[in-house]
């Protein structure tokens, strides 16, 4: 099943919206899996996969639902939750899954000078997984992308369209540099470490109280990956480096270079 969402007088609302042939046996355990934003189109399918189990008489034991999204669905599941109890007497309850982490959506008091409201999942104010925290140090440009996942919703997978809106945003980020922004700022905006001062001070102790505060049961091996990374991305010529301009400009000019190549 399919829908697809869009704005209208400043609300979002499903504009397209089809399925067939929803075969579902009695006592089923229904696994689902989307992007979750807003969460209007969830919202709308799990309606209509509610509505088609009660007319063809069957039922739903758990409702798993797997995600790279933000806080918004676990409201849509707190709802068809209360409403498959009411329905279902086997009912057990319902899961959320969130790959990555539960991700910040940006709306209008977010504070970022580039942004969709309504649309972008970012990194900033975030629950990350550890492992997804360290996969940002693999590249410069990961936790300054606009969005954690852009190819999905109103573009469709559709790779030109990927391209474009990807684009579109690192010549922003060109602009912001030409405009004086540091590459300091600039990930200090997005994708602002918690962790920092404490391995800059090389304060370890306060280091592994706070990440095992957000990560219980983490494991020693990745904090120490974690702590080694982030004390090599800021070393003294980075960070000398990063508080210029420049620093950004060159690594969006970087970025549409390839984008440019990927698109050819």
């Amino acid at each position: 099943m399919s829908s697809q969402r869009r704005k209208v007088d400043g609300r979002w609302q499903v504009e397209e919206d089809m399925y067939r042939k929803l075969h579902i046996p009695r006592q089923a355990v229904l696994m689902v899996g989307d992007v979750v934003a807003t969460g209007i189109t969830v919202d709308n399918g799990l309606g209509v996969i509610l509505e088609h189990l009660k007319e063809i008489g069957s039922s739903v034991r758990r409702l798993v639902f797997f995600t790279i999204g933000c806080h918004k669905l676990e409201k849509v599941l707190e709802k068809y939750h209360a409403l498959c109890a009411d329905a279902f007497d086997e009912f057990e309850g319902s899961t959320a899954v969130y790959f990555e982490g539960k991700f910040k959506l940006v709306d209008s008091q977010t504070g970022l000078r580039i942004g969709i409201p309504g649309t972008d999942l970012i990194r900033k104010d975030s629950q990350l997984a550890p492992e997804f925290a360290l996969s940002q140090y693999a590249r410069l440009s990961y936790p300054l992308e606009r969005c954690t996942i852009y190819d999905a919703g109103s573009r469709a997978f559709d790779i030109p369209g990927y391209l474009t809106d990807v684009r579109h945003y690192w010549r922003q980020v060109s602009d912001l540099a030409d405009e004086g922004m540091t590459l300091t700022q600039a990930l200090q905006e997005r994708w602002p470490e918690p962790w920092r001062d404490a391995v800059l001070a090389g304060d370890r102790k306060t280091y592994e109280t706070e990440c095992r505060m957000h990560w219980p049961g983490v494991d020693e091996l990745l904090l120490d990956q974690l702590w080694e990374r982030t004390r090599l991305r800021w070393s003294p010529e980075f960070t000398d480096q990063a508080a210029h301009s420049s620093a950004l400009a060159e690594l969006a000019h970087q970025r549409l270079r390839e984008l440019a190549v990927v698109g050819e």
